[in-house]
């Protein structure tokens, strides 16, 4: 069961635009095992897509969890996505006619790990996937859409690679054909994290490399639109870094937040890099508070320009992981602004969003309240004070929507998509199903006909969102959304 923590109901909408919100709002979705948030973007109606995993719901062991709130972070639908094994969803995109793409990694298709691209219409209905690699291991981990339309997504591959595994780089068109793959690395591990596409449409991808057998240190590439090597280059120090994300936060200035340990202490510490667009180090970051273990997972831009950094830290945690975040100027001095907020037990953010308003909205995981050991956790907030009031937690159980991905039969149509009363079934063949059922966002069964229907009345359900199943002898054969007004 998928558990929404809503932190706070506005009963005066007007005020809270005309006032300066300083709570931070925290919301938890997840069900009895593990759920993790990994990646956030706004949507074109306002409100937020999330992606992750889920192991609470649907097939297998984890599925990929698609989640879509409203700008407020309510609650609007989910699905738990895979088959038999392992799915995990890293990273999330909108499209141009209002759908999404979803970059995740999978064994549910075979004896080893390929990326796995899906294609979602905006209500989360199926449209296509596909699978990208060869026959040892591949995962994506992040996806940026380019300038055809198209999209361009890295991760790591095991394929004909120089040593363990290579930085893998692969441009697709918005229908997930490839148009170009490239492999990069050295004799050891090495990984692609991060991936944009630049002002002048060229692609920067960020990630880790191994130099030695004992040192994991920052790899930064550079590629242009057609997929040439324009250069990479290595950042760092005698032990780790790591690299989880990249902006560009001017013209040709790129920003890096991660973690290392190359420091005295040999703690993690937060890390943050400034490249120019030769990959020349600008400036470097680092905040070395005790030998508690500190790191940086997302970065964004803020209107005033000045740079966010969101991740976590252990510093005055008791052991424990607090959400950590502070702002930068573009020249890597301190920003004047940071905040922790601490829970009882382990916080984190991986994904970050900021609008143009700045409001902040982080995604990542929280085991300090909800159902689970892990639940996905959103946090929004409009304004970094050193000590941000939380609100109080109310609870509302949602579950998921697991359903198994099927190639629609293209001989029949449903629509409308969204009606007050009543939606059409046409069919160009005769007897192509025998069933209908209507699933509301609980996974409930609420309605079922039985026999060939082509008008099928709603007007008696609530508002929301709903499943339309269509089977012959048991088997589904379509499957839709709609909206019920």
């Amino acid at each position: 069961m998928i558990k929404q923590a809503l932190i706070l109901l506005f009963l005066m909408p007007f005020l809270a635009i005309a006032q300066t919100d300083s709570l931070v709002h925290l919301y938890a979705f997840g069900g009895g095992g593990n759920d993790l948030g990994e990646d956030i973007q706004q949507t074109l109606d306002g409100g937020y897509i999330i992606v992750g995993s889920t192991a609470s719901s649907g097939d297998g062991n984890t599925d990929i969890y698609l989640l879509k709130v409203d700008s407020l972070c309510n609650y609007q639908w989910s699905f738990a996505l895979g088959e038999s094994a392992n799915d995990w969803g890293y990273a999330v995109q909108q499209t141009q006619d209002k759908g999404y793409i979803v970059a995740s990694s999978t064994n549910s298709y075979g004896n080893s790990y390929q990326a796995f691209l899906m294609k979602r219409d905006s209500l989360g209905n199926y449209e296509w996937q596909r699978n990208y690699g060869l026959e040892d291991w591949d995962f994506v981990y992040d996806i940026a859409k380019t300038y055809d339309n198209g999209f361009v997504f890295c991760g790591e591959t095991y394929n004909n690679t120089n040593g363990y595994s290579d930085v893998w780089v692969v441009k697709i068109n918005n229908q997930g054909d490839t148009l170009w793959t490239r492999t990069i690395g050295g004799d050891l591990v090495d990984k692609g994290n991060a991936i944009i596409e630049t002002l002048d449409s060229n692609i920067v991808v960020a990630g880790i490399t191994t130099t030695i057998s004992d040192s994991t240190q920052a790899y930064v590439l550079k590629f242009d639109k057609y997929g040439v090597l324009i250069w990479d280059s290595i950042y760092g120090g005698q032990k780790h870094e790591w690299i989880y994300d990249v902006v560009e936060n001017e013209p040709d200035k790129y920003t890096l937040a991660g973690s290392t340990n190359s420091n005295i202490n040999g703690d993690l510490d937060h890390y943050i890099l400034n490249l120019n667009k030769n990959g020349v180090l600008q400036w470097d970051f680092t905040i070395t508070n005790s030998a508690e273990d500190d790191e940086m997972c997302a970065v964004g831009l803020m209107p005033s320009g000045k740079i966010l950094v969101i991740g976590d830290s252990k510093t005055g945690g008791g052991g424990k992981k607090n959400v950590a975040m502070f702002t930068l100027t573009p020249n890597g001095f301190w920003g004047g602004s940071s905040t922790v907020i601490s829970n009882i037990e382990d916080e984190n953010i991986k994904g970050l969003n900021i609008n143009n308003l700045g409001r902040i909205v982080g995604v990542g995981s929280t085991n300090s309240f909800g159902n689970g050991n892990k639940d996905v956790l959103l946090l929004r907030m409009d304004v970094i004070l050193p000590s941000n009031d939380t609100t109080s937690f109310v609870y509302n159980d949602i579950t998921p929507i697991g359903i198994k991905d099927i190639e629609n039969k293209s001989d029949i149509t449903i629509f409308p998509s969204i009606t007050d009363d009543h939606f059409f079934i046409n069919v160009l063949k005769p007897n192509s199903f025998d069933k209908v059922e209507i699933i509301n966002v609980k996974g409930q069964i609420v309605n079922e006909y039985y026999g060939i229907k082509n008008r099928v009345s709603v007007s008696h359900l609530p508002k929301g969102i709903y499943i339309v199943t269509l089977k012959e002898n048991g088997a589904t054969i379509y499957q839709t959304k709609f909206v019920k007004n």
